[in-house]
């Protein structure tokens, strides 16, 4: 990873990786396989989805994981 870890966002690795985010393919821009998916009943739900799932990832970078991590593992010291 060439960037400092403020700069990368988990989106774009989890879409380098795995490829796009969408739960399903029609939500995914360009899609030409289904002739209905305008008149789905459905799709508007994944849309909303797939664009809550967006917000989130691409709002957290390395650096915030690293971050979280660290407060994680602290000593947790229990007392009776």
């Amino acid at each position: 990873m060439a960037r400092e870890p403020s700069q990368i966002k988990l989106g774009d690795v989890l879409r380098f990786i795995d490829g796009p985010l969408e739960p399903v393919a029609c939500v995914e821009k360009n899609y030409s396989g289904c002739q209905d998916k305008y008149r789905c009943v459905f799709r508007s739900i994944w849309q909303e989805v797939a664009d809550a799932t967006s917000r989130i990832v691409d709002n957290v970078t390395f650096e915030d994981l690293a971050h979280n991590s660290k407060n994680r593992h602290q000593e947790v010291s229990y007392a009776i």
